[in-house]
C-alpha cells in the first residue's frame, strides 16, 4: 500500500497550505501532528466508513474501488509495470543482502537492555 494511497484517506481534508512537521521538528510537534492525524482523525475522508487498511484486510472489493477512485488508471499501470520487471540476482547481490540483514555489533549493543 503506497503512502499516497493511504494519505488520500488520512489527509483528505488537510488544508492545502498546512505545513506538516519538517525533519528538524521537535518531538512534541511531530507527536501533536500524528495524534491529530491518526488518533483524532482530524483530516480523514469523512465519506468513508473504514480506513484503507481495514478495507484491504476485510473488504477487498471496497478497497479496490477506493484505489481506483484515488489512483485512477495510474494504479493499474504501476502494478502491471512491477509485475513485468524481471528480478535477477547475482551471487554478489545475494551475499550483500545477507550482510545488510545481519545486525551490526553497534545495533545489537544499542538494542540490549540496560
Amino acid at each position: 500500500m503506497s503512502n499516497n494511497l493511504v494519505n488520500a484517506y488520512w489527509e483528505a481534508n488537510l488544508p492545502k497550505n498546512f505545513q506538516k512537521p519538517a525533519q528538524n521538528a521537535s518531538t512534541s510537534e511531530v507527536t501533536r501532528f500524528l495524534t491529530e492525524k491518526y488518533v483524532n482523525k482530524k483530516w480523514v475522508d469523512t465519506s468513508m466508513k473504514y480506513d484503507p487498511l481495514y478495507l484491504f484486510e476485510n473488504k477487498k472489493s471496497r478497497f479496490e474501488k477506493f484505489v481506483k477512485r484515488v489512483m485512477g488508471d495510474t494504479a493499474q499501470a504501476e502494478s502491471s509495470e512491477e509485475e513485468e520487471k524481471p528480478v535477477s540476482r547475482t551471487k554478489r547481490d545475494r551475499g550483500q543482502k545477507k550482510l545488510d540483514a545481519a545486525p551490526s555489533k553497534q545495533a545489537a549493543a544499542a538494542a540490549a537492555p540496560v
